[in-house]
């Protein structure tokens, strides 16, 4: 049989076990990992998708197709790694949340403008893997558009702002007390057209759990996005109470909480935040055309948790946004522009289930 009927084969019997065994040694790729007697065949698709993609595409829009079948790759591995412990525990959590700042001045009084956020993610976890896929959009109201520092100041500078994204982590014991993490993430951040909008993000660094409530996160990570790359810190440190009523406080960057449960179904819980955003500007935009908006600011909010259900949970609250700052970017990442955003009040709610 031909190296193609191979293939062929194998797509129209995945489901077959016996078949996955007698092309295992046959077929081009083949997983250098074993679980017991299963080989990870899972990876043959994709390695033929990217193939195929290759011949087909043009360049940019094929690296953004490989790179997305390399981390559908990384999810096929880790469910297969998952399922493959019979002690392992996996849960499928799934959030949606939405909030509302008041208007919010640039420049001191140049326009105002307020925000209305949906977002919702779902999530597969396991006790070493977690792959989350999420998405956000930003809606946009406009007050003054004559006073505002860019855009045409007739109509809105943009309506709304999206971001998709996709990501795995993964969690190793080394020792008794010793342990590593790892991440990978990818999204899209843009106004109309995704093409020039991918970012990328990588983490990984130790763990150090003395006790069941106290551990420790130490390492270092890098961002990638077109416009601008640079490395960051991973401080972490984590204590949660083994005891259905207590305190838990997670205290790290980008984001920070420290909670406290009443009983169990009441608890209230206090963050803090960094908001980050790079979005790709529309290609007819009258602000930067193809060009980028970045987004930074800081946050601490004051929220109410409440469980009416086993795995159900509701949080109602509000946050104060601090003053922060909106840069706007030539297509090639030349040219900026900083303008200064004052701090207002937001309110949100945040709803959440564990399958």
């Amino acid at each position: 049989m031909k190296k193609n009927d191979l293939e062929m084969n194998y797509r129209l019997n995945f489901c077959d076990k016996k078949i996955h065994k007698q092309l295992a040694k046959k077929i081009l790729f083949q997983c250098p990992v074993k679980y017991g007697e299963t080989l990870c065949l899972f990876c043959l698709p994709v390695t033929s998708i990217i193939k195929t993609l290759s011949e087909c595409l043009p360049i940019k829009i094929f690296n953004l197709c490989a790179l997305l079948s390399v981390i559908l790759l990384a999810l096929q591995w880790s469910i297969l790694m998952s399922s493959s412990r019979a002690d392992d525990k996996m849960s499928f959590p799934v959030d949606g949340s939405v909030s509302v700042s008041l208007p919010s001045t640039l420049n001191g009084g140049s326009g105002e403008f307020s925000v209305a956020r949906v977002s919702a993610s779902t999530s597969f976890k396991s006790e070493f893997f977690t792959v989350k896929i999420s998405a956000r959009r930003d809606m946009f109201s406009w007050f003054n558009n004559h006073s505002l520092p860019f855009g045409n100041r007739r109509s809105s500078p943009w309506d709304a702002l999206n971001r998709i994204g996709i990501g795995i982590r993964h969690t190793g014991v080394i020792e008794d007390k010793w342990g590593y993490f790892a991440s990978l993430d990818t999204s899209a951040s843009f106004e109309k057209e995704i093409d020039g909008s991918l970012g990328l993000s990588a983490t990984a660094g130790a763990i150090w759990k003395p006790t069941e409530e106290w551990s420790f996160r130490l390492g270092a990570g890098v961002v990638w996005h077109l416009v601008r790359s640079y490395p960051v810190p991973v401080i972490g440190i984590t204590y949660r109470s083994t005891a259905v009523k207590g305190l838990d406080a997670a205290l790290g960057f980008p984001y920070s909480h420290v909670g406290y449960r009443i009983n169990e179904w009441l608890g209230v819980r206090l963050t803090g935040e960094m908001d980050y955003g790079l979005y790709r500007l529309a290609s007819d935009s009258a602000v930067r055309r193809k060009g980028y908006a970045e987004f930074v600011g800081y946050s601490t909010g004051l929220w109410m948790e409440m469980t009416p259900l086993d795995k159900f949970n509701i949080q109602l609250g509000c946050a104060w946004d601090f003053q922060g700052t909106v840069a706007l970017y030539r297509e090639n990442g030349e040219g900026q522009k900083q303008y200064a955003r004052s701090g207002t009040p937001r309110f949100g709610a945040n709803l959440k289930y564990e399958f």
